[in-house]
């Protein structure tokens, strides 16, 4: 991200990290990007508001997607590409011409689940 922001004037140095975070990678992210000149920010819901364990089974829950998304900042128009396609949201052309400027590969997950990503089972057995 570095080098694209670079390649494109962008002077912002604030970068929001989401989708599927936990405190480990938070912590790892953060690292990474300050070491890159960012100041790293977090939007961390699916592990913090959705991993519980069931008492009965002791399955791990399924992660809810309830989720507000910011449409616009500065009058500019907001984005955000995740590894599961049907989380994207804002303009599909824009979506599109970042994903092929950034040289983002779509990633597809066993049956579409959510949980399958992890490794996890299905938390509904």
């Amino acid at each position: 991200m570095r080098k694209y922001y670079d390649a494109q004037g962008i002077k912002e140095k604030v970068i929001v990290f989401s989708d599927s975070l936990d405190v480990d990678k938070c912590l790892e992210y953060k690292k990474v990007a300050e070491e890159h000149g960012f100041l790293p920010r977090f939007g961390v819901g699916t592990f913090l508001t959705n991993d519980f364990t069931h008492r009965k089974t002791g399955t791990k829950s399924l992660p809810l997607n309830i989720v507000i998304k910011l449409s616009s900042a500065a009058g500019r128009p907001a984005i955000k590409i995740s590894d599961n396609i049907e989380k994207n949201t804002g303009d599909k052309e824009l979506i599109q011409k970042v994903k092929e400027q950034i040289a983002y590969v779509e990633n597809t997950w066993e049956e579409g689940r959510e949980d399958a990503r992890w490794g996890k089972e299905d938390a509904s057995k």
